[in-house]
Order: C-alpha cells, then structure tokens, then sequence
C-alpha cells in the first residue's frame, strides 16, 4: 500500500470519482436486483476513499473536471456499460435488443445525483478557483503532442485532464488517476516537474480498507 503520510488531501481524476459514484440497481425482467457498477473499479476506488477518510485525508478535485464528469462523461460511461453482454443477459435482454430509453434516463439522472451529492460530503474538497499557469499549459500540451506515437492508447489526455496535471504542482498533492494516457507518462511528468506525483489507481488499493 501507497504510503500517503504527510498529506491532507489527495486529488482524484474524473475517472476515479465515476467509479467511486458508479454503483446502483436494476430489477430484471425476472424480478431479481442486478448491481450495475464498474468492475473492478467501483470497490478499487471505494475502498480507497474508505481507506483515505478513516484516516482524515480529504479528497479534492477541480471545478472543470467536476462539470465535465456530470455533462458528458459520465453519460459515455453508462452507454458502454449497458452494452455489455453480460450485463444485458442478466437484465433479461435479448441479444440486439435496445437497451430501454426509459431505464438508461433514469439510471443516468440517479447517478448524476449521486456525483452532485458527493460535492457537499464533509471530506470532499471541490477548488471552484483554480487557474493554471499560461505557459506551463502549453508546455505539457506540447510534452504529450511529442510523444502521441508513443501511447499504447489512441489520442492524449484531454484539456481538463492537462490542467488536473498542473494542479497536482500547485498543490503539492499526489493524483490518483485510472487514465491510461496519465499514467503511462507519470515518471516523464514528474522528473519534467509538470507534477508533484501521479499515482495509478491500481497501484494504491489496500487489501484491507480499515
């Protein structure tokens, strides 16, 4: 386990902060409850944020990232999850059945209510304030354009994420992140001083969260 001594806070990327809201129900057309969630993301990052809470460090991200998950990511989520196979067989779909509008609006607005809660939990931090710095934006974008051939995953981190990148700089704080295109350049951006320190998702999951 990561040691995070020494911090008060630690920053999540939008992909953490999905996950960690990304759990409900839905009945089956055979009446029994089917969990919708990330695997085996959902428990990673709730675990870690149990982990993190008992041990009074707050969990802190920016207001553009924030917006961005309620308005468009976390809509892309659902429709990949509900194209999952397995999911849709346990739901009682037949195969190329659409998955109903009705259940994937509803699905969508109670989990957009459960991101919008998480903004007002005592150990949530939400900077509504933060501005990088001009140059140093363009620098990391020019820092990932050189090495675009480079990613095992088609494109680069999006604007947002760049600007979550500095943001772990300003504060001085560690970012835990589960996007491929930050982490797979973590010691390239820390050496090159565009962060403080990124931490995979993966590579901070306590085996006991108490």
């Amino acid at each position: 386990m990561i040691s995070f001594s020494g911090y008060n806070s630690v920053i999540y990327d939008a992909n953490c902060i999905i996950y960690y809201c990304f759990k409900t129900e839905l009945l089956s057309r055979k009446g029994t409850l089917i969990v919708i969630d990330s695997p085996p993301f959902t428990d990673i990052i709730q675990n870690v944020t149990q982990f993190l809470t008992n041990r009074k460090i707050r969990i802190r991200t920016i207001l553009i990232v924030f917006n961005e998950i309620t308005t468009e990511l976390l809509s892309l989520v659902i429709k990949q999850r509900i194209n999952d196979g397995h999911l849709r067989k346990d739901l009682g779909l037949a195969r190329g059945e659409k998955f109903p509008e009705d259940i994937e609006y509803n699905l969508n607005k109670k989990l957009k209510q459960k991101v919008k809660k998480m903004r007002y939990e005592s150990w949530f931090e939400l900077d509504e304030k933060y501005i990088p710095d001009h140059l140093l934006l363009t620098k990391i974008r020019t820092f990932f354009y050189e090495r675009k051939n480079d990613s095992e995953q088609k494109g680069i981190p999006s604007n947002n994420d760049m600007i979550l990148i500095l943001y772990s700089k300003d504060t001085v704080l560690p970012l835990i992140s589960n996007d491929n295109h930050i982490c797979k350049f973590k010691e390239d951006l820390e050496k090159d001083k565009f962060t403080h320190k990124i931490i995979p998702l993966m590579e901070c999951a306590p085996e006991n969260p108490n």
